[in-house]
């Protein structure tokens, strides 16, 4: 079914899955970001060595683990007062992927 819509950006939820949307625009000759920007999540390394680069939002994952942790240990010993959001931060850093000239 043909759409109207013009899809201008992509976000993905990892960036292994970004990167390979990326390489699939590559494949189908879409320029990046010129005809679509693409981010991922997880700021993973290979974000950086891709061409064009990856934009993407960094989490604290080891931080966020050992919160994940505290609320675990806390549960196990009866203590249940902590908050149902726990705010863990995050960054986006942006990247070529999304940059347009």
């Amino acid at each position: 079914m043909a759409s109207n819509i013009k899809v201008e950006a992509l976000t993905f939820a990892t960036d292994v899955m970004a990167v390979g949307g990326l390489l699939e625009c590559q494949r189908r000759g879409i320029n990046v970001p010129e005809q679509l920007a693409i981010a991922g999540f997880d700021d993973l390394p290979i974000a950086a060595s891709t061409n064009p680069s990856l934009t993407t939002v960094k989490v604290d994952r080891v931080g966020l683990g050992r919160r994940a942790a505290e609320i675990i240990v806390n549960r196990l010993q009866g203590n249940h007062t902590y908050s149902q959001i726990v705010d863990v931060g995050f960054q986006v850093v942006e990247r070529d992927s999304t940059r347009r000239p």
